[in-house]
């Protein structure tokens, strides 16, 4: 069981995460041999369950692809369907995935029979094609691009540059 200043939830999601993460880097998926890793919680505290949620990540070297997420809290997980894992990593300019629709599918098997086994169910996630070619799936961090408030400023102060300059010759006696 793992140390540090975690609340007994938390310590138990560590603790599962740890577990389930060494169970599956025996099973490491497609050619670049990517295994599941189980994010710990984001704090030392889920607030009561709230921020239970842990990522399910499929990992290999420093590349990372989301598959779904864990809350063992409220005893559910979800994880994207293949065709929706292949269409986001394009969306960002990943590439291709490096894992076929079929392992795909033997990891969701494993994982249903392991989180099965601790009372988890796991659901995947069907999610409509046009629900991802939005703003947000196409800004870097996946939110709304922002004006810099330094851009703003310099565009409001040559705005008021111009109506001053357009008032002095317009003013101007002939």
């Amino acid at each position: 069981m793992p140390e540090g200043p975690y609340t007994t939830v938390a310590r138990s999601l560590v603790g599962v995460a740890d577990q389930l993460t060494s169970t599956f880097a025996a099973r490491p998926v497609g050619a670049a041999h990517r295994v599941l890793v189980v994010k710990e919680p984001l704090g030392p505290s889920t607030e009561a369950g709230k921020r239970s949620r842990q990522v399910l990540t499929l990992v290999a070297g420093p590349s990372v692809v989301a598959i779904g997420w864990l809350d063992l809290v409220n005893a559910e997980c979800a994880v994207k369907e293949y065709p929706t894992l292949r269409l986001t990593q394009e969306l960002r300019g990943a590439g291709p995935l490096d894992f076929t629709d079929d392992e795909y599918a033997r990891l969701v098997s494993w994982l249903t029979a392991e989180l099965s086994a601790r009372g988890v169910r796991l659901r995947v996630e069907v999610i409509d094609p046009s629900e991802l070619h939005t703003e947000k799936t196409l800004t870097p961090g996946g939110g709304r691009r922002r004006v810099d408030p330094v851009l703003l400023a310099l565009v409001a102060l040559l705005v008021a540059l111009g109506a001053a300059a357009t008032l002095l010759l317009i003013r101007r006696p002939p």
